[in-house]
């Protein structure tokens, strides 16, 4: 490839599977429906020898770091999905870009062909959020990921509720809290192996905890988190995403959970879901109410659809002593929870057919973590 000097232009080479890499990750933080329609660009910072790519949606900020030979320094927005599909089509191999600031274009050039694309002024992105120098928590990867998504699908949806919209971290001396509510159910996960000697309690929101599982990898290296008054800051080798704090308080969630439950069952989580699976679809579709009779040793499970007179009922062994016991539950709702059970038995704790149901594992884990999810019950007939 042969290069030409333009004024006020900028050049540096890459490799276009490495750039490629870096674009497509970051393009999940891209909205489709963004506010400003500046955020459906990446910005691309270049420094001395040092390309910075990021992407922002207001909320979250993703910054990808990578190594180039440049002379000089400048910043462009570039459109972020017309970048990925130019990248994406392109076989591996060294590319040429050429960044005007005059005519606000990148110019890619590879092997066999070239191509232009207009850009935007990189002032109207907006400003990352930076931080003052905080206690860095140190937890690993596959740790981070794994609390996140024992919580995040438990998290509220609710626009006029944000404060439920996000799952509440709380960080001490001691461990790590992990807590989402929806108003009908709480999944509450503690690690024992994060810990800080600042305490800390912030709530992330959905998205920005989703973009962080699909943004950082599958492995056993340590991120460190850094958190301000508004942001929690995440670093991973050349990768760091900034998230915003709910600014909304969190409910006192340790008043909802049960402090007794006379009434306890134990069962098999295959055999309850896939009993569970099937009663469901006999549920009504609006209530997805399913009843639940426990006597001596057995689970009775019935659903009815009065609409269409579809109705069911299955038997499960169990284990379970004390009076008879009937309770009615969102199908949909539990068959969640329970999915995110990961021991081959597990347990309902009961206490009246009004309050909320405790579900949880019957076996310690080996892994340094708790596990505690609650349900409310629905009315019963």
């Amino acid at each position: 490839m042969t290069t030409t000097t333009v004024p006020n232009e900028l050049r540096f080479s890459i490799l276009s599977s490495v750039l490629f890499k870096e674009v497509a990750s970051l393009n999940r933080v891209v909205s489709n429906h963004a506010v400003m329609p500046i955020l459906s660009n990446l910005l691309l910072d270049v420094r001395t020898n040092e390309l910075t790519l990021t992407a922002s949606d207001l909320n979250t900020t993703a910054i990808a770091t990578l190594s180039v030979t440049s002379p000089g320094e400048v910043r462009i927005a570039v459109p972020a999905t017309l970048l990925l599909e130019t990248l994406r089509n392109l076989p591996e191999q060294p590319i040429d870009i050429a960044i005007n600031t005059s005519k606000y274009n990148i110019t890619i050039k590879a092997q066999n062909g070239e191509y232009r694309i207009a850009c935007e002024n990189a002032a109207d992105f907006p400003v990352i959020p930076d931080i003052t120098q905080k206690e860095a928590i140190q937890v690993e990867v596959k740790t981070l990921k794994k609390a996140i998504k024992k919580t995040v699908f438990a998290a509220g949806k609710d626009e006029m509720r944000p404060g439920l919209d996000g799952v509440n971290i709380t960080i001490d001396e001691k461990q790590a809290t992990f807590v989402a509510i929806d108003g009908h159910r709480l999944v509450r996960y503690i690690r024992h192996d994060i810990h800080s000697s600042t305490p800390y309690q912030v709530t992330l929101g959905v998205r920005p905890l989703q973009l962080i599982t699909q943004l950082l990898p599958d492995d056993s290296q340590q991120v460190m988190l850094m958190i301000s008054d508004k942001y929690v800051f995440f670093w991973l080798g050349h990768v760091q995403i900034i998230t915003a704090i709910i600014d909304e308080d969190y409910p006192d969630y340790e008043n909802i959970i049960p402090k007794s439950s006379p009434h306890k069952m134990r069962i098999s989580r295959n055999k309850f879901l896939n009993a569970m699976k099937i009663i469901a679809y006999y549920a009504n579709k609006t209530t997805h109410q399913i009843l639940l009779y426990l006597k001596q040793d057995q689970l009775d499970l019935h659903a009815e659809d009065l609409q269409f007179s579809n109705q069911a009922h299955t038997q499960l062994p169990c284990q379970y002593s004390g009076n008879e016991y009937k309770v009615g539950l969102n199908a949909s709702l539990a068959l969640e929870l329970v999915n995110h059970m990961p021991q081959a038995d597990i347990q309902f704790l009961f206490d009246t057919p009004k309050r909320a149901i405790v579900i949880e594992p019957t076996e310690a884990s080996k892994e340094p973590e708790e596990l505690l999810m609650l349900i409310m019950p629905v009315a019963v007939d």
